[in-house]
């Protein structure tokens, strides 16, 4: 089975496309979380207690995240791999570090349901983080 560099486009635009979604998903929860739980103050205050726990979760999840997306260039710099076998474990692990990335801006949105008042706005931290990661993981060919 021969491996055609249109195969090898397709794929590429495959890429993008998945890329851009999740981007556009990203944005969708950041705007969620400004315009619904931003203005409504929840009772209590369990964000301090959540604040520590999800920046752990987050950075722990983004250094996977970039180790994963590490792979596909050495995937790629695999000379004893066929080009289709490095297409299919690319778009895979791909996928995976864009998922992770993203759940770094869910819990942004997270943490704008629990915070009160001034607090809320630690919640751009995650968003930016998770935004910044999915930029910095585009597909390259």
């Amino acid at each position: 089975m021969s491996h055609s560099p249109h195969k090898d486009q397709m794929v590429n635009q495959a890429l993008l496309i998945l890329w851009m979604a999740m981007m556009v998903s990203n944005l969708i929860v950041v705007g969620v979380s400004y315009f619904i739980f931003f203005p409504h103050e929840p009772t209590g205050e369990p964000a301090s207690f959540f604040l520590p726990v999800l920046t752990i979760i987050s950075l722990g999840v983004g250094y996977v995240s970039h180790l994963i997306f590490e792979r596909v260039n050495s995937i790629k710099q695999n000379s004893e791999l066929s080009a289709l076998i490095k297409s299919q474990r690319s778009f895979s692990y791909y996928i995976l570090s864009w998922a992770l990335g993203e759940s770094i801006t869910i819990f942004g949105m997270v943490y704008s349901m629990l915070a009160i008042g001034e607090m809320k706005g630690v919640a751009y931290g995650f968003f930016l983080a998770g935004i910044y990661l999915h930029i910095l993981h585009r597909p390259r060919s």
